[in-house]
């Protein structure tokens, strides 16, 4: 972990068919804001059930993580594997899920500052975000769709309020596609934000329930 009170970073990696599985706090008492990173190819994969407390980012690399507690960090970033988020967390930076990641965001989920929801970024990526409770974005915040190249990327929502502040940018990256399918629930950017549905390329919103509330499109 490095020095006493210094800058470092944790590293969880399970390779096993056993769950690892972290009861414990997970903590900073640095001077940084030091990053969790987790990764493996086992099919036990990783539950962290403290109440973490955390100014890093979490990094999620491959394999199943699951956040069973609440707990708050300093952002999130994933490039594949499976999350599932079964307790109320907060992030103070942007949520980034990327690559080839599924999302399952079953708990409400916070992302606190004018921080972004960027879902699908890097070139290639095949991403998946399950939204089956509230996802509240706060001062200003966007979510982006399919920002990157060559990416196909998908918001599937059946619950909860999904609730940006700042625009909402469904398919923008070159050659990419972004898909936003509200079956339940409600998609609600914040009054007078904008709504754009295929900025650069092509973006799809399929709406089969629930409700979207938008007061300024460009489609």
């Amino acid at each position: 972990f490095g020095a006493t009170n210094g800058a470092s970073e944790l590293i969880l990696i399970n390779n096993s068919a056993n769950a690892l599985t972290v009861n414990s706090a997970i903590i900073n008492n640095g001077t940084g804001a030091e990053p969790l990173t987790i990764a493996g190819t086992g099919a036990g994969g990783v539950n962290l059930n403290g109440t973490n407390l955390m100014g890093g980012r979490l990094y999620i690399d491959s394999g199943t993580v699951n956040l069973n507690n609440t707990a708050t960090y300093g952002g999130f970033t994933s490039y594949g594997g499976t999350v599932n988020v079964a307790a109320a967390t907060s992030l103070n930076g942007t949520l980034i899920p990327d690559g080839t990641t599924v999302l399952n965001i079953n708990a409400p989920l916070t992302v606190l500052g004018a921080n972004t929801v960027n879902i699908g970024q890097t070139a290639n990526a095949r991403t998946l975000v399950n939204v089956n409770a509230n996802v509240i974005v706060t001062n200003g915040g966007r979510l982006m769709l399919a920002s990157g190249t060559d990416i196909a990327a998908a918001v599937r929502q059946t619950a909860g309020i999904f609730l940006s502040s700042g625009n909402t940018v469904i398919g923008d990256g070159y050659r990419s596609w972004g898909n936003y399918r509200i079956e339940g629930g409600t998609l609600a950017p914040t009054l007078g934000q904008e709504m754009n549905i295929g900025y650069r390329v092509t973006g799809v919103l399929d709406i089969l329930g629930g409700s979207v509330l938008v007061s300024n499109n460009n489609f």
